[in-house]
């Protein structure tokens, strides 16, 4: 966190952080710290990902991390603002949860689709990626079991013909 900002404030770091003006402005500062300190809205992003079906844990878990953290710039007077963006781990996309906070963001809709496209593929991609390291897993766990083993420490189920 830049230290012009939290000026040695311990506290939760975010995945980014806005200093926007308050009001709309015609010519805007060449950086954030130009800002008179009453005219700043500092937002706050973190980004989760979450389950496929039940954001809600990951929800609470991103609105209760950073708590502390806006509390003591809202001490300081500073205008502060929390934005938790979720993404599903299998590429789901939630209206709520997802493409709502970017456009409050001032993202375009169009930049929305074409990120959100792109972090549904690469979700996909990685899921398929998982379950054929998890396979192979299995398959070499499978294979290890009988490692070693004479066939007369086999064992032979009852009422099975051991051929």
């Amino acid at each position: 966190m830049p230290g012009w900002l939290t000026q040695n404030i311990p506290g939760s770091r975010p995945d980014a952080i806005m200093v926007v003006p308050l009001t709309p402005q015609r010519h805007w500062p060449r950086t954030p710290q130009d800002l008179p300190e009453s005219e700043r809205r500092i937002i706050l992003i973190e980004i989760k990902y979450c389950s496929d079906t039940d954001p809600s844990a990951q929800q609470s878990k991103a609105l209760g991390q950073h708590e502390a953290l806006m509390k003591t710039l809202a001490s300081k007077g500073a205008n502060v603002q929390l934005v938790p963006i979720l993404l599903g781990i299998g590429g789901t996309v939630y209206e709520e949860h997802t493409r709502q906070p970017l456009l409050s963001l001032g993202v375009t809709p169009a930049a929305i689709t074409k990120v959100l496209n792109k972090l549904n593929r690469l979700a996909a991609k990685w899921a398929a990626s998982l379950v054929g390291t998890r396979r192979q897993l299995e398959h070499r766990e499978g294979r290890a079991r009988w490692v070693g083993r004479q066939p007369t420490q086999w064992r032979v189920c009852p009422g099975t013909d051991p051929g």
